[in-house]
């Protein structure tokens, strides 16, 4: 759970960072700083569960 809580954070940190539509020109990159695989990363606006598309890889 630790790391779940973690990763919330940090995600939560990255999309403030991020800066919304404004960046929108540039595809989103995730970068796991962790010892754990992520298999699965979904986004949705704060207090929503209207996630997007998932991107296709590069």
């Amino acid at each position: 759970m630790r790391i779940k809580g973690f990763a919330a954070a940090a995600l939560a940190a990255f999309a403030l960072a991020a800066g919304g539509p404004a960046r929108a020109e540039k595809p989103t990159r995730f970068w796991n700083l962790t010892s754990k695989t992520v298999s699965d990363l979904r986004l949705a606006p704060a207090g929503t569960g209207k996630f997007g598309e998932n991107p296709v890889p590069q």
